[in-house]
């Protein structure tokens, strides 16, 4: 029953239909006086005014271009990528594919070290880019750890390990035996830095600064984590030289004498302790020495 009328009031029947218009001519009114006050409102769109009310104030992952922007959904996308989806921003995607391909030569880079002593002939040899995802993942383990007061940027140490042996993705794995002098190195990877940097240029300025600054924070050694990305450069070799003598019967000794003494974390020097250890043991498990 409608609120005030009850079974047994003694309203006549012929009043009815009368007051049920009305409670509708109300209830229209309301639904008009509030849609207006919808429309009106700060970050609110009226219905069917680009396509309806926008993404951010009704909660769905969807605006109303089809896709709720970047910043409210919380994308990694930037304020230019909005830009770009609204036709504001020119993509040099030519430029992108550029660095892509320059960057992916990695893949193919085998380690030196591996080749001049033979690896190949019994094991698949690592590329640079192998050797430098596994750095990358081993940035974890700078994460804070239980008594350890020492505290490092994670993520500066993952995106360093990643782009520490880039340049070599043009001048090749220049090893000792190839009888470059240090000098000749250092030449060869700031021609090849400034080839790679050129074309990450040409997509996006900001990205060229942050691998340029990287590459170089890396190479002086200054800071926390480039002395540390230092560290994992060194242990990531003696991990494989580790897997490559239990694969191959190779004795590769000569890998873990090139780094020792040279860790500077406490981190590093206690897991390149363990792996030692383990070694000996396996070592005088075989009745080797």
């Amino acid at each position: 029953p409608a609120r005030g009328l009850s079974p047994s009031s003694s309203a006549s029947p012929r009043c009815m239909p009368r007051l049920v218009g009305v409670v509708l001519v109300v209830l229209g009114v309301l639904s008009v006086r509030s849609s207006a006050l919808v429309a009106g409102a700060p970050g609110w769109r009226a219905a069917g005014a680009g396509g309806g009310q926008s993404s951010r104030d009704r909660g769905s992952p969807m605006s109303a271009g089809g896709s709720q922007s970047s910043r409210d959904r919380g994308s990694p996308m930037s304020a230019a990528g909005d830009q770009a989806a609204a036709g504001g921003a020119e993509f040099n995607c030519a430029a992108a594919l550029d660095f892509l391909t320059t960057v992916g030569q990695l893949k193919s880079v085998d380690r030196t070290g591996w080749v001049v002593r033979g690896v190949q002939d019994q094991a698949r040899v690592e590329s640079v880019a192998d050797h430098s995802w596994r750095m990358a993942a081993a940035g974890f383990l700078f994460a804070p750890v239980p008594g350890d007061e020492e505290l490092y940027d994670v993520g500066k140490i993952i995106r360093m390990a990643v782009i520490h042996d880039i340049a070599e993705a043009v001048t090749g794995d220049i090893a000792p035996t190839d009888g470059v002098s240090k000098e000749e190195k250092q030449r060869r990877e700031a021609l090849a830095m400034s080839e790679i940097n050129a074309k990450l240029g040409s997509w996006s300025p900001e990205g060229r600064q942050e691998l340029n600054e990287l590459y170089h924070e890396y190479e002086a050694r200054e800071s926390l984590e480039a002395r540390a990305v230092k560290d994992l450069d060194m242990l990531e070799m003696i991990v494989q030289a580790d897997e490559y003598e239990q694969r191959t019967g190779l004795d590769l000794s000569d890998f873990f004498q090139s780094v020792k003494g040279k860790f500077k974390t406490s981190r590093v020097q206690a897991i390149a302790k363990e792996l030692a250890e383990q070694r000996s043991a396996r070592k005088e498990g075989k009745g080797q020495r």
